[in-house]
């Protein structure tokens, strides 16, 4: 498996390195992958959550959710992300709550 940081997908090889398929699940630059036998753990880096994959249906569950990822442009640094409103702010905190 490799995680595609610019495509948002996770792309499946063959052991002889043919391309298999892609999973795809609302990931936002996955980036740290942890394979328990039929099992893909993701980290979906921009949004902070770990998404699992089974493999045999190749469907995704989010299986924890952080605070969400900024990136400041000027320094190319990632920072926590900052709402222009407190609507905005209590929006994310229900949808991490939901989870």
């Amino acid at each position: 498996f490799v995680s595609s940081f610019v495509s948002d997908e996770v792309l499946a090889f063959s052991e002889g390195g043919d391309f298999k398929y892609a999973l795809t699940g609302d990931l936002d630059c996955p980036e740290g992958l942890a394979l328990n036998g039929d099992q893909l753990y993701v980290a979906s880096f921009l949004d902070s959550r770990i998404v699992a994959f089974d493999l045999s249906t190749r469907r995704g569950r989010t299986l924890a959710l952080g605070p969400p990822v900024g990136v400041d442009y000027e320094s190319l640094a990632f920072v926590p992300a900052a709402f222009d409103d407190e609507l905005s702010a209590r929006a994310a905190r229900q949808r991490a709550a939901e989870i």
